[in-house]
Parts: C-alpha cells; structure tokens; sequence
C-alpha cells in the first residue's frame, strides 16, 4: 500500500544505513555518548571551550587596552595639572597611582572584554602602532629629533597615533572575510 512504512525504513529524525546484511537501519542523527564517561568527557569539552573563549576574549581585551588607557591617562593628567607637573595635582585621585587612574583602567578592559568586536579592533591598533613604532623612531631619529625633543614628542604621539587610527580602521574594514583564524577563535 501506498503511504506505508516499509519494515526497514529509518523512522522520522534518523538516518538509514546499511547493515552487513544489506537492510537499512535506523541511525540517530546525533550521536549519543556510550558510556557516562563519554559524557563527562563531552561536557569537559565544552567547558574547556568556554575557559579557552573566556581567556582569548580577556588577551584580546589586554592587548587592545594600553593605546586607549594611556590617551585617556595622559587626557585626565592634562586636565587636573598633573601632566604639567602642576603644584594644584592632587596625586591621590588622578596621579600616576590615583584612585581614578586605576578605575578607569579598569573599565576600559572591562568594556573591552565585554564588546569582543570593539576589543578587536582596539587590538588591532594595538599591533599597527607597534608595528608602526620603530620606524617611526628611525625616522625622528634621522630627521634630527635628539635636537628638538618637544618638536620630537609631538610628532612621535601623532604619528602613532595615526598607526593605531590606521590599524582600527583595517580591523573594522576587514571583516569575517579577512579575519585570521586567531581573531576568529577567541573573539
């Protein structure tokens, strides 16, 4: 009859195989462990994978950071005198181990651990301007930056600055397509 199962047909939800004998049996689409340590091994997996996606994040999130922690750093000792070395700095709160340096830093990683995508694209600068900072230095070097140090400096910050501009903006461009494999297994 039409419509009717044949003894040997796979139910709904499984795949047919064919046995030694030549008949079609019914194989489970996913594949259940044997033994219950199978499935503890199966969930330490998944846990292992979980620690490893836990600690890429954080790694990416740590190499992004310093750029950004160091401008909004240099940013807050502008503000309050202390990068002036001004005699109103209250070292405390904002100095080099003020209480606000150290908070802020904090929620920079914190919201770099939090944001995979803006942490990547910050880490991404990170490894432009490092890339970008030796040659950078040859050419104050050669263009006589030991003579002018504050003409130097300027230079220095704005030139890296636009390396890590530049390696943001290849990140945020590059998209799944061009992506490393490293970028997409921790990220």
């Amino acid at each position: 009859p039409e419509g009717a199962a044949s003894p040997t047909a796979a139910p709904p939800g499984a795949d047919a195989r064919e046995s030694p004998m030549g008949d079609a049996e019914p194989t489970p689409r996913t594949a259940r462990p044997a033994s219950t340590t199978e499935a503890a091994d199966a969930r330490e997996s998944e846990l292992t994978g979980a620690r490893t996606a836990v600690a890429g994040r954080a790694i990416v999130a740590l190499v992004g950071w310093p750029p950004i922690g160091l401008a909004i750093v240099a940013l807050l000792g502008e503000l309050s005198g202390c990068g002036r070395f001004a005699a109103s700095c209250g070292t405390e709160v904002v100095g080099a181990f003020g209480v606000a340096t150290w908070l802020v830093q904090l929620v920079v990683v914190g919201v770099l651990f939090a944001l995979p995508p803006l942490a990547r694209a910050a880490a991404g600068g990170s490894i432009a301007l490092l890339a970008a900072s030796i040659p950078v230095a040859v050419f104050l070097s050669a263009i006589g930056g030991a003579r002018d140090p504050a003409t130097a400096s300027v230079l220095l910050v704005g030139l890296l600055g636009v390396a890590w501009i530049v390696g943001v903006a290849i990140e945020l461009a590059g998209g799944q397509a061009t992506r490393s494999a490293f970028w997409r297994r921790v990220g």
